[in-house]
């Protein structure tokens, strides 16, 4: 976790060590976090400055509602600007590839093989989604009920390209959504808005939620990972409008 100017990184057994929480103007266009007036530091050292006044509001908005002690876990979007600060640029290329390769394994371009009702809801609610990324972004997957799809060459390239036109921050986004959905392809229509993430989590979890249908829902299992996954794609959602504020 992070950590103020001074104090050692913050673990999640930390009682809250400050009173005030503040944003400062650094740099034309940069806003650092501050507590009791001194700079929050991530667990790499690197003083936590973020690229827009409404992004830093929004971590300051984080720190400033712990209570007795500090909860990583009710702070994503420190984690998300931690991550970008201490990590990047340096593991943008790893990053970038990691995700193209990943285009292969889409979840969205694997059908059930055996002819029925999840195959056919399947084909209802995912086809939609990979048709609207194939058009307006070309990135066309090859749908299949075999062992591996065949997408065209020309999909990774328009992904890659994709990729290289977000800034650091905007990429921490798309990989954790990525991450979440195991699908490339809900990252895009989420990062887009073109989904929301409610409408993202039930596709992700589409063949999940026939099976629980079926057999019934396994508490403190599918419920937990549902809530989760809900929290982590909200949360990765807001991150991603806050950025837009700050765009022309």
């Amino acid at each position: 976790m992070l950590a103020a100017d001074g104090n050692p990184p913050v673990r999640a057994d930390v009682k809250r060590f400050y009173k005030e929480v503040g944003v400062e103007e650094k740099d034309e266009g940069s806003f650092a976090v501050t507590v009791d007036g001194r700079v929050v530091k991530t667990p790499m050292r690197a003083p936590l400055v973020l690229p827009s006044e409404a992004l830093a509001v929004a971590v300051a908005q984080e720190w400033d509602a712990q209570r007795t002690h500090i909860e990583p876990l009710f702070m994503p979007l420190t984690k998300f600007a931690s991550t970008v600060l201490d990590r990047y640029p340096e593991v943008r290329d790893k990053v970038t590839n990691n995700l193209v390769k990943y285009l292969a394994s889409d979840s969205l371009a694997f059908r059930n093989h055996n002819p029925g009702s999840l195959a056919a809801l399947q084909h209802k609610k995912w086809d939609p989604v990979v048709e609207w990324v194939g058009q307006n972004h070309g990135v066309v997957l090859d749908v299949t009920d075999g062992l591996m799809p065949s997408h065209p060459a020309q999909s990774a390239e328009a992904l890659r390209k994709y990729l290289d036109a977000l800034d650091d921050w905007q990429l921490v986004g798309f990989d954790r959504i990525a991450a979440s959905t195991r699908s490339v392809t809900l990252s895009l229509a989420l990062t887009e808005g073109h989904l929301s993430p409610e409408q993202t989590l039930a596709l992700s979890r589409l063949e999940e939620e026939f099976q629980t249908g079926v057999w019934g829902v396994v508490e403190g299992g599918h419920d937990i990972d549902e809530t989760v996954a809900m929290v982590d794609l909200t949360a990765t959602d807001v991150y991603l409008r806050i950025l837009q504020l700050s765009q022309p």
